[in-house]
């Protein structure tokens, strides 16, 4: 029988992400099988696992509040964020203290992104060229962010999906490529 996790804000909800792989050791914390809600106004939230009770929903615990957030996806029990100026943030799984919402180590800040995809604790990106990276890990120093491996360059990938260890792409001319 499934049981609601979340009665209240459905309508607020944008988007979901399930981290189902077993967690790696930088996701220690973060149980492996959870699930991440994206609401419109750009807040991220993570479920403990409690259901509902009639109308309250208490298992749930805010990650970020952030108005430019556009994505999320997780895998290995860690919840990548996407912001719209190409910004790309990992969380620590440190639940926000009032408004401030600290948990979260810097990526990138490539403009160019336009999606992400998470799979097995790791991150990829696809930027509006085609062109598909694969994060390190390694954050950004400063304004630099060098923690990234490019894996192709092809202007015809238009959608990226990540899966245990590798991530598959859609041409445009709906060719799927595995790399």
């Amino acid at each position: 029988m499934i049981k609601p996790i979340r009665a209240v804000l459905v309508a607020a909800t944008l988007s979901i992400a399930a981290s189902v792989f077993p967690a790696g050791p930088a996701a220690a914390a973060v149980p492996a099988n959870t699930v991440f809600q994206l609401h419109r106004d750009g807040s991220i939230w993570q479920s403990t696992g409690a259901t509902c009770n009639g109308a309250v929903c208490p298992g749930w615990i805010q990650l970020d509040n952030s108005s430019a957030t556009v994505a999320i996806s997780a895998g290995a029990g860690t919840v990548f964020q996407l912001r719209r100026d190409g910004s790309i943030l990992r969380s620590t799984g440190v639940a926000c203290s009032g408004s401030f919402c600290g948990g979260w180590q810097q990526l990138d800040n490539n403009p160019a992104t336009v999606a992400i995809s998470a799979g097995n604790g790791t991150v990829y990106q696809l930027h509006t060229t085609g062109a598909i990276w694969r994060s390190t890990g390694t954050p950004c120093s400063g304004s630099f962010c060098g923690g990234w491996t490019q894996l192709d360059n092809n202007p015809a990938a238009k959608a990226i999906s990540a899966g245990n260890g590798t991530v598959y792409q859609l041409h445009t001319t709906g060719a799927i490529w595995r790399s």
